[in-house]
């Protein structure tokens, strides 16, 4: 939704896709007040609605959009372990195959286009990414 939805669509468009082409879903249905960063408490009561999604759609590829989702995806969907996975900066463009309850796909983390919209410098490195989703795939 508005300008970090339309960066997501500009960044597809760069990986030869569109929003057609893939499915999004959020750590949390709703924006935290303040839009503070989500609570664990709050990441555990949404997640496992998530899991069932990604369970469901049995994606090969998991692209990770900032840090709460890269750390959870990485963790094995444990909240509990996200503390012990590094953050998006460290990891981002960085493909890792994953097994998690039973299946496996591939993550690959990516700053969320938001924050693009902040930190101008990160524009190339994030469409440098996303040409890396377009070799994945």
């Amino acid at each position: 939704m508005g300008a970090a939805g339309k960066e997501l669509d500009r960044l597809l468009h760069l990986a030869g896709l569109s929003l057609e082409d893939v499915y999004v879903a959020n750590i949390l249905k709703y924006r935290p007040p303040g839009n503070r960063n989500p609570l664990p408490d709050e990441i555990r009561a949404h997640t496992p609605f998530l899991v069932e999604q990604i369970q469901i759609i049995a994606p090969k590829v998991v692209v990770t959009l900032g840090n709460f989702s890269t750390k959870f995806v990485l963790a094995g969907f444990d909240v509990d372990k996200m503390n012990d996975v590094e953050g998006i900066t460290k990891l981002r463009g960085a493909p890792k195959l994953m097994q998690v309850n039973g299946f496996s796909f591939t993550v690959l983390p990516l700053f969320h286009p938001a924050a693009v919209l902040y930190r101008r410098q990160w524009q190339k490195v994030l469409e440098e990414d996303f040409l890396k989703l377009k070799d994945l795939l």
